[in-house]
C-alpha cells in the first residue's frame, strides 16, 4: 500500500475536579458528534488511561484525522465546532493543549479499531534547538517502527499549530492493538533507552498520554 499524507490532530484536556458527570458526558457525547462533519477522516475521545509528565495533568484526549491542513482550518471553524466548544468543552476545564502535525507517509486505515491503545507523546526541545535538532527528534520516533512489532502504526512531525501548544513542538501518535501490546514495548526498556540516545541531550520536557479507543461513547448508555 503506497503511503499518503493525514493531518493529525490532537486535543488535551483537563476537566475540573468538581465537574458534575453529566456535563462531562454532554462533553464527550457532543465531541464524539463532530465525527459526522465532511471533513473529518476519524475521531476519537474520551478519557484518558494515564498522563506521564512531570507537571501536567490531562484527563480527556480528542484525536481526529484530516486530508489536509485546510480540511482542519474548515474544521476548526465549523459552527458545529465552535459550538461544540464553546457549550460543552471549555466551561468545564482548567487547562487545554493542542498539537497538530502533517504525516507524509501514512500508511493503513485512518480509522483507529476500538480496543486499540493510542500513545500520544510530544516532545518539548531546548531553546538552543534548531531545525537540525527537530529532524533528529523527529527521524529518532520514526525509526520505532521498524524496530518494535507490537507498534501497529505510527505517525510524528513537527507541531504546526499556532496556540494552546505549551512550546512542545514534536508529536507523534503510535497505535497498539490493545493494553499487552503496550506491556510488550515497555519490557523492551533497554531497546528504547537505545532509540532515545541522542535525542536526550537537547529535548526539555516529554509529555505521554494513553488513551484507549472505546467502541462507542462511554456515556451512551
Amino acid at each position: 500500500m503506497s503511503a499518503k499524507q493525514i493531518v493529525e490532530h490532537v486535543v488535551l484536556v483537563r476537566v475540573k475536579p468538581d465537574t458534575e458527570h453529566s456535563k462531562v458526558k454532554d462533553m464527550v457525547n457532543n465531541l464524539s458528534g463532530l465525527a459526522s462533519l465532511p471533513q473529518v477522516l476519524h475521531l476519537t475521545t474520551g478519557p484518558v488511561l494515564r498522563t506521564e509528565s512531570p507537571s501536567l495533568a490531562f484527563t480527556h484526549l480528542l484525536h481526529a484525522r484530516y486530508n489536509s491542513a485546510s480540511d482542519l482550518d474548515e474544521y476548526n471553524a465549523h459552527p458545529l465546532h465552535l459550538s461544540a466548544a464553546r457549550t460543552f468543552l471549555l466551561p468545564i476545564i482548567d487547562d487545554i493543549m493542542v498539537v497538530d502535525w502533517v504525516s507524509d507517509d501514512f500508511h493503513g486505515s485512518v480509522e483507529v479499531s476500538p480496543g486499540s491503545i493510542i500513545r500520544a507523546k510530544f516532545l518539548k526541545l531546548k531553546e538552543n534547538s534548531g531545525q537540525k535538532e527537530k529532524n533528529e527528534a523527529v527521524n529518532a520516533i520514526k525509526r520505532l517502527k521498524g524496530k518494535f512489532s507490537s507498534i501497529d502504526q505510527l505517525t510524528v512531525g513537527e507541531n504546526i499549530s499556532q496556540a494552546r501548544t505549551k512550546g512542545f513542538s514534536i508529536a507523534s501518535i503510535g497505535v497498539f492493538g490493545g493494553l499487552d501490546a503496550v506491556k510488550e514495548l515497555e519490557a523492551q526498556s533497554e531497546a528504547l533507552n537505545d532509540q532515545k540516545a541522542g535525542v536526550n541531550d537537547f529535548v526539555d520536557d516529554v509529555l505521554v498520554v494513553d488513551y484507549a479507543v472505546p467502541a462507542k461513547s462511554l456515556f451512551n448508555a
